[in-house]
């Protein structure tokens, strides 16, 4: 499957249907989110109430069951015929039904993986909508133009063709102040011919990317820290606007705060929020996609560190008993290697090095930075300073960013199975 996103060309008045619908779908989410909730909260207390009862020699009591997808839609279409939530009518019928069936989905992982039951959805954050069963002449590619059922067609910014395959739903999404209409095809990929050589890869914070053969491919973190500046100053200002409005509900001269009901600038604040966040996403995204597709242009096989990356940005705050040590520093660590997304990067690098017909293969990245690639001596000393490696035992100096990504290189080499492709 292949997903092609496209910016949408809205009036107010599609804008507003859209956003209408985003809403309808999130309502509906949490409408039936809280009934489930109160039943499985109900099977839990029960559950407690018959562990006591067997012990007393008790008939256990029956659990109820919680609500199925088939019992959902039929409880959504008397809700549609409620007073007061007729307005439900109004948005399309299968974004509602599909939002009822990604949560019987969800659900469904709770009980199966252990997942963590499904959670309320906040108001515009993630606002999508999904229409399951595409038409072909739905999507007029010639003319840039996409068919939204009680919409019409909906012309978009035509970035590049997509290819010939079967489309299997089509994704409505707002990502900041701008909607996107995603395409999901079905299409018999076929790779290119692999290209032969290979090249570790380390990551890292002063070098975001540095192969093996000594490349370095660097993020912009000036223009992020920047951007980070002015998203922090907004928030200062969103939450001054939260604490003026608090103190004129005190005095009696304004209403009481209610997030349902922002105030202009409040929104306004928020919207300006949302557009910075998404300059961050669009840089990340630029830098993740040109680098893996520089990389898979030259190498047929790439090694990569499996770094665990929710440990090691893990909250070194600790405890009031056992409280952490050094939390700010950790902190500034943890937004340094979040800035260039290393799961993103390695999922494009995945996708680069399908398309090209390579591999990608994830090694151990344990003391890859402190390993001599010449001699294998491993001791923390190897690396007096951050970008300065210098084997104690056999001499052997070189950057040490190159150091660790021809360590992965190497380690790479032992992996004794070919991944699937």
């Amino acid at each position: 499957m292949l997903n092609y996103s496209f910016e949408l060309k809205l009036n107010t008045a599609q804008r507003r249907f859209l956003s209408q619908t985003a809403g309808a779908v999130r309502f509906v989410w949490n409408h039936f989110i809280a009934e489930q909730k109160a039943i499985q909260e109900s099977r839990t207390a029960i559950y407690h109430q018959n562990k006591e009862r067997v012990e007393q020699g008790l008939d256990p009591l029956p659990q109820p069951s919680l609500l199925s997808f088939n019992e959902c839609c039929k409880a959504l279409t008397a809700l549609k015929r409620t007073e007061g939530t007729q307005w439900l009518k109004q948005p399309i019928a299968q974004a509602l039904q599909q939002t009822l069936r990604d949560q019987d989905r969800a659900i469904r992982e709770f009980f199966k993986n252990g997942k963590g039951f499904p959670r309320f959805k906040s108001r515009d954050h993630g606002d999508s909508f999904r229409l399951p069963q595409p038409k072909k002449e739905d999507i007029d590619e010639a003319n840039a133009r996409v068919f939204v059922p009680k919409l019409g067609f909906v012309r978009y910014r035509k970035s590049r063709d997509t290819a010939e395959g079967l489309v299997r739903q089509v994704t409505i999404k707002r990502d900041g102040t701008k909607w996107f209409v995603v395409i999901t095809k079905l299409i018999n990929y076929t790779p290119m011919q692999t290209l032969a050589g290979e090249c570790g890869i380390d990551l890292g914070i002063a070098q975001t990317v540095t192969t093996s053969d000594g490349k370095v491919y660097q993020i912009d973190t000036d223009r992020i820290k920047a951007i980070e500046k002015q998203i922090a100053q907004k928030q200062r200002a969103l939450s001054h606007n939260y604490e003026a409005r608090r103190q004129l509900a005190k005095s009696a001269l304004a209403q009481a705060f209610d997030k349902t009901k922002p105030s202009r600038k409040r929104c306004r604040l928020k919207a300006q929020i949302q557009k910075l966040y998404q300059k961050l996403r669009n840089i990340r995204k630029d830098f993740c996609q040109q680098t893996a597709n520089a990389i898979a242009r030259t190498v047929g096989m790439v090694y990569v560190e499996d770094l665990k990356v929710r440990n090691m940005t893990a909250s070194a705050k600790g405890t009031i008993e056992a409280p952490g040590r050094r939390v700010k520093q950790k902190s500034g660590l943890n937004k340094a290697m979040l800035r260039f997304s290393p799961h993103q990067l390695v999922s494009s690098l995945e996708w680069a090095l399908l398309k090209h017909g390579g591999y990608v293969t994830k090694v151990n990245p344990a003391y890859t930075s402190q390993t001599c690639p010449s001699c294998g001596h491993c001791e923390k000393e190897n690396r007096p300073t951050q970008a300065k490696f210098e084997c104690r035992q056999c001499g052997y100096t070189n950057n040490a960013d190159v150091v660790g990504a021809i360590n992965v290189l190497n380690r790479g080499r032992t992996v004794p199975s070919m991944p699937a492709q």
